[in-house]
């Protein structure tokens, strides 16, 4: 009998929209922790879609090299890896769910299905510009352009984006593969309820008491302070820190006039989809 490899589960978002929130919160919660898990522990509930160490195994070469169709077909035999080693695998990913060269980046036959966070583009700019050290102006710009990447480095290879507004839609109203929605702002007012729904999106019963606690020690001012303590590997290279203020309404507060009416008029359609005007 043919295995389904349908064993993926995406750990989907814009950058700095709370893709490192979510998956504290499964570590805590899947873990069953007794104490938070570690922030740079991370990686334990979660594969990145890009390492370039594993790019270079595949390839038998640096995958810097690699562009186009070489380098779509890299991917997709790292997913193929992934896929085939448990019955479920967590995959955190910035990348659009677009197709390059005609191969997606997100490929059906590897998906068990998508958690996608989206946050509103106000404040996701300001925590933008500080991790990939922009201004305000420049990152609202990058966030229109369809070239728009997150640039590579040692690490892990560079991922594509495209616009804000476009990679919601492409999320959100995917139509092979099967996406749950979740709101930044909702985890924030109402987390046991956004949390639960994630539980049960994925098939996973809700313990409430493990709720609860997850929520607790995946909390803004939890990570803030285990960040303090140990650091975190994913802070941006010129950012002081990676967690800063974790709440809603600051790009209200600390993007310019001129900067939030160029953000409405770009993404307007899909901020007022998502509640957002």
């Amino acid at each position: 009998m043919v295995r389904d490899l349908r064993t993926l589960v995406w750990l989907a978002s814009y950058p700095k929209s709370g893709n490192t929130w979510l998956r504290a919160f499964l570590g805590n919660y899947l873990f069953k922790r007794e104490e938070p898990l570690s922030l740079n522990d991370l990686k334990r509930v979660s594969s990145g879609d890009a390492p370039a160490a594993a790019y270079r195994d595949i390839a038998g070469r640096p995958p810097q090299g690699l562009h186009g169709l070489a380098l779509m077909q890299v991917r997709t035999k790292y997913l193929h890896r992934i896929a085939t080693q448990a019955d479920i695998s967590f995959v955190k990913t910035h990348s659009a769910n677009v197709r390059i060269q005609n191969v997606p980046l997100i490929p059906p036959q590897f998906t068990r299905m998508a958690i996608y966070v989206v946050r509103n583009p106000l404040d996701m700019l300001v925590s933008f510009a500080d991790h990939f050290a922009m201004s305000f102006e420049r990152a609202a710009e990058a966030i229109a352009t369809k070239t728009n990447g997150v640039p590579p480095n040692q690490k892990v290879l560079g991922q594509y984006l495209g616009t804000w507004s476009d990679h919601v839609k492409g999320w959100t109203r995917a139509k092979d593969i099967r996406v749950h929605t979740v709101r930044y702002e909702d985890m924030q007012s109402d987390p046991e309820q956004a949390f639960s729904r994630v539980i049960k999106a994925m098939g996973v019963p809700v313990d409430d008491a493990a709720l609860r606690q997850a929520i607790e020690f995946s909390s803004f001012e939890t990570l803030k302070r285990l960040e303090s303590e140990t650091g975190f590997d994913e802070k941006g290279a010129a950012q002081e820190r990676f967690f800063r203020e974790g709440r809603t309404g600051t790009g209200s507060e600390a993007l310019p006039p001129a900067v939030i009416e160029k953000i409405k008029q770009d993404h307007g359609d899909t901020m007022r989809r998502h509640g957002y005007l």
